[in-house]
């Protein structure tokens, strides 16, 4: 019997190895990518109309979207297992908007009293839920006046992270059916508006980043306002990055990316499990604080303004004013003398 050279078997299985490598590959570029067809957006939708069509879910952006040709979905832009977000435009006004949902999936559950128990826990701490003058909150008894489709539907959305961030920036959002979701809102408007709900998808404004903006440089006065907002409703932006601010239809700069800001106190709890033995080890993405050598943890109470962040990150890139450049970068930039008056 003639034996096969070992190196030729060895070819074979680096080059079956290598096959199976870039297969993988493929799958999970394939299956976490940030592109998508439109065909997965109108499927998508469908599903989102039938359950409407349905009275399974309420929402005042549905029946337009599912009811008449006004509004036509324009572009997949994610379809994954994280998010779900397509643009769709009013072709009556022009107006473009953002449909988004963190999960593709409304509750099944179907007993009203367990769907009243569950919307009343998601609703406790900063929000609630009101209907016809009615406020409901984690110590309301149960009241069928909110129907099963109306609680599916704060459900949905109030579990999404999100949409629950968009929300303090917001005013308050109504789903339809009389129904407001509530939140305690610091009046900011650093994000996106809310411009409506259809069971688990929330509408926001189209936003056009900084980096699409035909004249980006010069923009810098208008984000320095935005650092500003941050400061006075006291929550901070931590991944602040160029593609992470645009303007939207008022042409107010806004904050595109929801996952990196903190109020307050939540970023104080997160600073104060920081071990640290010089400032240096206090430092979360662009934000920062003072090391409290004395406990060796980061001092929760002073980290920097969102203006000092804003100052480090993109203001002098943004700017086409060189004695602006030269103060911003010195750290003088306070916004006294370059912000307008809010």
């Amino acid at each position: 019997m003639t034996e096969l050279s070992p190196v030729p078997c060895l070819f074979v299985f680096i080059l079956g190895c290598a096959f199976l490598l870039t297969n993988y590959k493929v799958y999970v570029v394939y299956k976490y990518s940030s592109h998508c067809s439109i065909w997965e957006a109108k499927l998508s939708v469908r599903k989102l109309c039938d359950s409407f069509k349905s009275d399974e879910i309420i929402g005042d952006f549905c029946s337009p979207l599912c009811f008449t040709d006004d509004v036509t979905i324009e572009n997949c832009i994610r379809h994954n297992d994280e998010e779900v977000k397509f643009s769709v435009r009013n072709s009556k006004t022009g107006d473009v908007y953002v449909l988004s949902s963190e999960n593709n999936d409304v509750t099944s559950e179907t007993e009203h009293k367990k769907l009243f128990n569950r919307a009343m826990f998601l609703s406790s701490g900063d929000s609630r839920i009101v209907k016809s003058n009615k406020s409901f909150d984690l110590f309301s008894n149960f009241d069928q006046s909110l129907t099963i489709p109306e609680l599916r539907t704060v459900i949905s959305l109030l579990r999404q992270n999100k949409f629950f961030k968009l929300m303090t920036s917001s005013k308050n959002v109504s789903i339809g059916n009389n129904v407001t979701l509530m939140a305690s809102s610091t009046g900011g408007e650093y994000f996106p508006d809310i411009a409506g709900t259809c069971g688990n998808y929330y509408v926001t404004e189209h936003v056009l980043p900084l980096t699409q903006s035909n004249s980006m440089r010069g923009n810098h006065h208008k984000v320095l306002q935005l650092a500003k907002k941050l400061d006075e409703s006291r929550v901070h932006a931590c991944d602040v990055t160029i593609s992470s601010v645009g303007l939207n239809r008022r042409g107010n700069a806004v904050m595109t990316n929801q996952n990196r800001v903190f109020t307050k106190e939540v970023l104080g709890v997160l600073f104060d499990a920081i071990p640290c033995a010089s400032d240096y080890d206090c430092t979360m993405l662009h934000c920062t604080c003072v090391c409290d050598v004395t406990s060796g943890y980061c001092n929760k109470h002073k980290f920097d303004s969102n203006v000092k962040v804003f100052q480090r990150t993109i203001i002098s890139e943004l700017s086409t004013d060189r004695d602006f450049q030269t103060i911003c970068n010195n750290g003088i930039c306070d916004g006294t003398r370059y912000l307008p008056k809010l």
